[in-house]
């Protein structure tokens, strides 16, 4: 059963509002970390006035987040004053959090620094099924730490990002559709594997977060990240705070019916999103037209080990007009913008980004959603904007390192301060 939750929860405990009470000084450091490293490299000045802190209090908290190691001096450059002033960001030398982005086909591991940086990745082929995914995961997990990783203690976590339901409290896997999971108790069966906190997300959530706190997304407050690969799936973010729902399953629209006639979903319904939406839709549908003797570049492209079409000859096809990879794209496009459609008029967020494996800027995949979503227009409205994510493939590692750094953060804060006033 899915642990009863708040509808919201925040990304921050105290977002990012400070009060100047010593009986809320632990909060007060919080929202100062917070807006460092939402904002920095940023002054004094400019953090007192963004927490409401006065800038006595401001600079006590500076001073005791600098001996904790957590941000530190870098230069000095313009408040929003205008005057010359020292500025501070997180302090994201040797301290790393351990990402895994993962799929049925592949696990990318990577080091994250506190200041977002990626300092190291790496992608290691996987075979599906329940039990043998999971070895892979903690093989690719153990390989990268022993292989880039020079001490132990550099390590202040890991954070899985992966497509399905899971309940937080546990980190128990309820059911994973694209990777044949069900009810795998991933938290547990890790934290035995290795010594370090272990944390287990939504790859939709971790997206959003990347996008929220490391992407180009201008202070927007409600936000929607649909997120394209091997399944669909969109993380919400409203007033600086996830939301799941009341059941943990806001965002699943992946398993929203739009044909009924439409091929058979692992869910058991038919003709859901996902089914035509995804990475899996986009070579099935080239591979139906090849078989009916469409002429195409891709009738000699090289296959992967399952001898199915690479997703990346089919985009490459398409920037060079063969019409089997255009038209198959425009399909898939057009069921997107549907999904696009449904989450503007149910949540009317600000923003709507765009991610995933197979959506990056540029692409041909995003440039036909974009027409197919002007189709939608008079019922979205003006002002909903459409937007590809920033960070393409790394908004769901990012995001993944914001949970640990946050339980990192949490975990020193509880320490006494080292000065108060």
């Amino acid at each position: 059963m899915v642990c009863e939750r708040e509808k919201f929860v925040n990304l921050d405990d105290s977002v990012f509002a400070g009060k100047n009470l010593r009986s809320v000084y632990r909060e007060n450091r919080a929202a100062v970390v917070n807006i460092v490293r939402r904002y920095g490299p940023i002054s004094k000045p400019d953090i007192a006035r963004m927490t409401g802190l006065t800038t006595v209090s401001a600079t006590n908290i500076i001073r005791d987040l600098t001996r904790l190691g957590f941000i530190k001096e870098r230069g000095t450059g313009k408040s929003a004053s205008g005057r010359r002033a020292t500025l501070y960001s997180l302090d994201g030398d040797g301290k790393y959090s351990i990402c895994v982005d993962m799929s049925d086909r592949e696990i990318t591991v990577a080091a994250v620094d506190l200041a977002g940086r990626i300092v190291s990745s790496t992608s290691f082929l996987a075979k599906p099924g329940e039990n043998t995914l999971v070895l892979d995961l903690i093989h690719s997990i153990d390989s990268f730490i022993k292989t880039k990783i020079s001490a132990k203690d550099q390590v202040l976590g890991i954070g899985v990002a992966l497509p399905g339901t899971i309940d937080l409290e546990t980190g128990t896997v309820l059911v994973a559709l694209p990777l044949g999971w069900h009810n795998v108790p991933l938290k547990l069966v890790l934290s035995q594997a290795f010594d370090y906190p272990v944390f287990v997300t939504v790859e939709t959530e971790a997206a959003i977060l990347g996008e929220y706190y490391f992407g180009e997304q201008a202070d927007y407050r409600r936000l929607v990240y649909l997120n394209v690969g091997t399944g669909v799936g969109a993380g919400i973010l409203i007033d600086n705070r996830i939301y799941r729902g009341a059941h943990g399953i806001a965002g699943e629209i992946g398993h929203t019916p739009l044909d009924p006639n439409g091929p058979e979903c692992e869910c058991g319904n038919r003709g859901c999103l996902e089914r035509l939406a995804s990475m899996r839709a986009l070579i099935g549908y080239v591979e139906a037209m090849l078989d009916e003797g469409r002429e195409s570049f891709l009738s000699s492209a090289e296959r992967d080990e399952e001898g199915k079409i690479r997703v990346s000859a089919i985009l490459q096809a398409a920037r060079q007009g063969d019409e089997v990879a255009r038209e198959a794209i425009q399909k898939v496009a057009g069921y997107l913008a549907t999904g696009v459609m449904i989450l503007a008029r149910v949540l009317d967020p600000d923003v709507i980004f765009l991610g995933g494996n197979i959506v990056e800027k540029g692409q041909p995949l995003f440039e036909e959603v974009k027409k197919a979503v002007e189709d939608y227009r008079p019922l979205l409205g003006e002002k909903v904007i459409v937007k590809v994510s920033s960070l393409g493939e790394s908004a769901r590692l990012l995001g993944t390192s914001i949970t640990v750094f946050k339980a990192a953060f949490e975990r020193r804060l509880n320490q006494k301060p080292v000065a108060q006033r």
